[in-house]
């Protein structure tokens, strides 16, 4: 059973390799409504199983046609490479600087089963490639330069403003907040 809210880091499960799927059953089907559905709710660009607490290889990604449920995703082909800001909804309002490739080809299968191949550039490729790495237990930021990270933070005037920090210092943050939950 999923959870039914996205988890946040320092939950174990963020850290599991997913499996693949072998059969697309209803559950399935369920698992990715409700992906779909947090993933709305949150307003990100994409959503790996691992952040519901499942361990299956199952990714929702916002695309230009809208979300995008891809099952057993795999990259195929990679180029160009570019360091951007990346956040992550397991790790709320926390930024780092990663490089990514500029554009990759995915391979997957469709909720159908159909075997599909999804080409991407730009923010997209970025996204895939920051899904994939969660269904294998990478975080942006085991990836993120060390001296890059910044919480976004909101000002007195309602601009957003970046807050530099260290990363040991702001997962201190999230475990602390993770107690505060227990």
């Amino acid at each position: 059973m999923s959870e039914d809210r996205i988890i946040e880091y320092p939950h174990p499960a963020l850290r599991k390799k997913a499996q693949p799927v072998r059969r697309i059953t209803a559950a399935t089907h369920d698992l990715i409504a409700t992906m779909i559905r947090l993933l709305r709710e949150r307003g990100g660009l994409g959503l790996a199983a691992n952040q519901v607490g499942i361990l299956e290889r199952v990714i929702v990604v916002q695309r230009e046609e809208g979300i995008v449920p891809l099952i057993n995703p795999a990259i195929m082909r990679t180029d160009g490479e570019e360091i951007s800001d990346e956040g992550c909804l397991s790790l709320p309002q926390l930024y780092g600087m990663v490089p990514r490739h500029t554009g990759v080809t995915v391979r997957a299968r469709a909720p159908s089963g159909k075997a599909i191949t999804v080409a991407a550039e730009g923010l997209e490729a970025r996204t895939l490639q920051h899904e994939i790495d969660h269904l294998d237990g990478i975080l942006f930021t085991d990836r993120a330069q060390a001296d890059s990270f910044f919480w976004l933070v909101e000002g007195e005037n309602g601009e957003t403003a970046h807050q530099p920090t260290r990363l040991e210092d702001a997962l201190k943050v999230f475990e602390l907040r993770n107690l505060a939950r227990v």
